[in-house]
C-alpha cells in the first residue's frame, strides 16, 4: 500500500497544488538551491511597469494545471512586504512568499518580447514534473 500523505502536515499551497494534480505530488529538484532571479531584459521591463520607488512586483504561484504550475506577478506596495517574503532583485525590487519559493529554486524570470507580444514567464528547472 502506497504511503499516503498527511494533509494536516502540507502548506495551503501544497495542499492546493496536490489538488489541482489529481493527487499526485509535485515531483522538485533539491538540488536546485539558488534563489531564483530576475533576467536584465525582464528587471527593466519591471521598472516600466512601477511608477515609484514605494511598488515592488511581487511573483506567486497560485496553482497548477496541465502544463504546470501558474504563476501571478502582481504591483503592490512596498509596505505590504511580509516578513516570510523573500526579495529576490533589488532594482526593482521583486519579491516572492517562502511558500512559492519552495517551489521556484533555480527559476529565472524573463521577458519574451517579439514583433507581435510580450509575455513574461519563468524558466523553472527545479519543477521535475508536475
Amino acid at each position: 500500500m502506497e504511503d499516503q500523505i498527511n494533509q494536516k502536515e502540507l502548506s495551503n499551497l501544497e495542499q492546493k497544488l496536490l489538488r489541482d494534480f489529481h493527487g499526485n505530488p509535485v515531483i522538485i529538484d533539491y538540488e536546485q538551491t539558488a534563489l531564483p532571479y530576475v533576467d536584465e531584459n525582464c528587471a527593466e521591463y519591471f521598472k516600466t511597469m512601477l511608477s515609484h520607488e514605494d511598488f515592488v512586483i511581487r511573483v506567486t504561484i497560485t496553482g497548477g494545471g496541465c502544463s504546470g504550475f501558474q504563476y501571478e506577478f502582481y504591483i503592490e506596495e512596498i509596505n505590504l512586504i511580509e516578513a516570510q517574503d523573500v526579495q529576490i532583485n533589488e532594482s526593482p525590487i521583486v519579491i516572492i512568499d517562502s511558500e512559492s519559493l519552495k517551489f521556484m529554486r533555480g527559476a529565472v524570470i524573463k521577458l519574451e518580447d517579439t514583433e507581435v507580444t510580450q509575455r513574461v514567464y519563468i524558466d523553472n528547472p527545479g519543477a521535475t514534473q508536475s
